[in-house]
């Protein structure tokens, strides 16, 4: 029987070397035998020679590699480019966590499994996963298990079968000890696979640990107990993606046990450990768990008392803004306004940190009243919101209604004062007129010379009293109507137009009594023809320098003092050098205006 067995190889070996199949210290004898290394890789050259190189032939041309297993590893690369942690050097390492192979599998078929799961488990776990999903939805026949790979080196080969489905099988199964093709005992691959594990696990366990043991007590300021919040939340965040890990660990612990290929120490040992880590993971969880229900409840106690604060200083500054409503009637009262309000400039400045904190408010609630509590807290703070956007506009407003009055105001009343201190003169001046009529003929050319300056200062005293006018409108119309500025401001300005008019009717009347002193003088002391004319022909070379004056604004730019001074420099003129028919054509003049 071994002979026809040997006979019959030998004749397919034949066959294949004829068909250029690359036979590689392959025997008959080797595949009689039953030496399952040898064997597997006749299968991988016969896959190799009328599959692969078919199916590759493509791809070789596209990635311009000649040679069918450089071929098909830069298709590996290819295929699971762009994979975290996958790194395709060869046949035998590069496999060995189950990475590669995972990622070979998603790149083809993404919606199986989630990528991001099956990477942070265990090597076992990994290759588990891939054999799983390469029977379930690629049709490979599962031949193999995980534990019965050595994970320090391995091959990935498909076996074409009779059905067209393919198997993965491992490269380093040698021959046991006695040389008949038996599988290597897998106890001590899975153990040492586990142990590894859960030294990782351990380690990460001892550092989350410490790294919760550091954390400070909790804190007593709203902003403190924020970020140790947020601190603690990162640390339930690295647990909650390591939850997975540390079952697949238990599990795996769990399947060598339930296995009973451990010797009794091995046995109790993984028992320990298991017990040690589902110990250590559960502590470390439930104080995780109460130090976030500590922080939660100081937080909401601290955002309670913040909003509760909130409302009292809210309806503290609307009573404050309700009592600052009125604007002037005063300059003086202008300036305190002023400093009032840019201290509550500087209170709503202070409070826009507490604004601040309750915009960034954390609250943690339960999925079964989620909704209402949500509901209720965002229409608590969005009505928080209205009020003290409320506030910010009329803060705005009104500190743009004081810049201005405090730019026209003073400028109103000092333009006004002034105005007042030229009347009470000019009235004065006229009384004094008025109680001492004159009787010299000097003294009536003083009056009259002072009248028409008089009669020109008017004009100008008349502009300023326009520009005041529309001053008090740039000013009211800044201010509310309830208030007594409203009735102060019509009031000064009406008394001032009272006491301009009334100074004019006692300009008129003076005129016209110096105007009738003039005709009478003229009467009783006569002048000649000749002389009238010269003093006219003089009087009308003198009017027409002064219009010129007038019409290029040099009188209007004089201030009142250069005024007083060239009237006082008239009336010597007029008293020692005018001559009489001078001084009768003067009070003509004065009839005629």
């Amino acid at each position: 029987m071994r002979v026809h067995h040997l006979n019959n190889v030998s004749r397919a070996l034949a066959v294949l070397e004829e068909n250029n199949v690359k036979l590689v210290n392959i025997s008959n004898e080797h595949i009689v035998d039953g030496s399952a290394k040898l064997t597997l890789g006749l299968v991988w050259a016969i896959i190799l020679h009328w599959q692969v190189q078919g199916v590759l032939r493509d791809v070789m041309a596209d990635l311009q590699q000649t040679g069918l297993e450089k071929t098909l590893l830069a298709w590996c690369r290819q295929t699971t480019k762009g994979y975290q942690g996958v790194d395709i050097q060869n046949f035998t390492t590069s496999w060995a966590d189950g990475l590669a192979l995972n990622a070979l599998i998603h790149s083809h078929r993404p919606q199986v499994f989630e990528w991001t799961v099956v990477a942070r488990k265990h090597p076992l776990a990994r290759l588990d996963t891939a054999f799983r999903v390469a029977q379930e939805h690629l049709g490979i026949e599962r031949l193999l298990d995980p534990e019965a790979l050595p994970h320090d080196s391995f091959t990935v080969e498909a076996l074409q079968g009779g059905g067209g489905a393919t198997a993965l099988s491992p490269e380093g199964l040698g021959a046991g000890a006695d040389g008949k093709g038996r599988p290597l005992s897998t106890v001590s691959i899975g153990l040492s696979g586990y142990q590894r594990t859960l030294e990782e696990v351990l380690t990460w366990l001892l550092g989350a640990e410490d790294r919760l043991a550091a954390m400070p007590p909790i804190a007593d300021s709203t902003d403190a107990v924020k970020e140790q919040f947020h601190d603690l939340e990162e640390l339930m965040l690295d647990l909650t993606a390591r939850q997975g890990g540390i079952g697949d660990v238990l599990g795996e612990g769990s399947r060598l046990l339930r296995e009973g290929v451990m010797e009794d120490e091995e046995e109790e040992e993984v028992r320990v450990q298991m017990k040690l880590l589902n110990t250590r993971w559960e502590e470390l969880r439930v104080r995780a768990m109460e130090r976030q229900a500590k922080l939660h409840d100081t937080l909401m106690i601290l955002q309670e008392r913040q909003l509760e604060a909130l409302k009292r200083w809210l309806t503290d500054t609307e009573d404050r803004i309700a009592n600052m409503s009125q604007v002037g009637p005063t300059t003086a009262a202008l300036h305190q306004q002023v400093s009032a309000h840019q201290k509550l400039q500087q209170d709503l400045e202070a409070e826009q940190n507490n604004i601040n904190s309750l915009s960034n408010m954390v609250v943690v609630v339960d999925e079964a009243n989620s909704d209402s509590v949500y509901s209720s807290l965002e229409d608590e703070l969005n009505a928080l919101g209205e009020r003290w956007a409320h506030i910010c506009r009329w803060t705005e407003s009104r500190w743009s209604t004081l810049q201005t009055l405090t730019l026209h105001w003073p400028r109103f009343e000092e333009e006004l004062g002034s105005l007042k201190e030229w009347l009470e003169g000019k009235e004065r001046d006229l009384r004094k007129f008025e109680s001492e009529p004159a009787s010299e003929e000097t003294e009536v050319l003083r009056h009259a010379s002072y009248i028409q300056v008089l009669e020109a200062e008017m004009d100008l005293q008349q502009r300023r009293f326009d520009g005041l006018q529309d001053l008090s409108g740039k000013i009211l119309i800044h201010i509310p109507e309830d208030s007594t500025a409203h009735e102060t401001v019509p009031s000064q300005l009406e008394d001032i137009q009272d006491r301009l008019d009334l100074l004019t009717s006692i300009v008129d009347a003076q005129t016209s009594r110096v105007s009738t002193s003039s005709t009478k003088r003229q009467k009783l002391e006569g002048g000649s023809q000749e002389d009238f004319t010269v003093a006219l022909t003089k009087l009308g070379e003198w009017m027409g320098g002064v219009e010129g004056k007038v019409e290029e604004g040099e009188v209007d730019q004089l201030p009142l003092h250069q005024l007083s001074l060239l009237h006082g420099q008239l009336q010597v003129e007029n008293a020692f050098k005018t001559p009489k028919p001078i001084f009768f054509l003067f009070f003509l003049l004065l009839w005629i205006f």
